[in-house]
């Protein structure tokens, strides 16, 4: 399966989330504008700052243990006992 053929999650408001090749997430945020093509604005997140984002935005916060729960759980699953 290519990387666009990858379900995307929406959040919300056109806020588009996609796991790629190697656990890099890309977010982008389609808009529609009132004619033409929708606009894309993607941003490529690679694993170890996505995993940062993810323990900062903890209830723990970013610390060397919560970061390392959430590189280990993004790219290993089999880690944390998700298969």
């Amino acid at each position: 399966m290519s990387e666009s053929d990858r379900p995307a999650y929406h959040a919300r408001d056109g806020w588009r989330f996609r796991r790629l090749e190697g656990g890099t997430v890309m977010i982008w945020r389609e808009q529609s504008p009132p004619s033409g093509p929708p606009i894309l604005q993607p941003v490529r997140i690679p694993p170890n700052e996505w995993a940062s984002i993810v323990a900062h935005v903890s209830a723990a916060g970013e610390e060397g243990r919560t970061w390392r729960a959430a590189i280990d759980f993004h790219q290993e699953p089999t880690t944390v006992g998700v298969t």
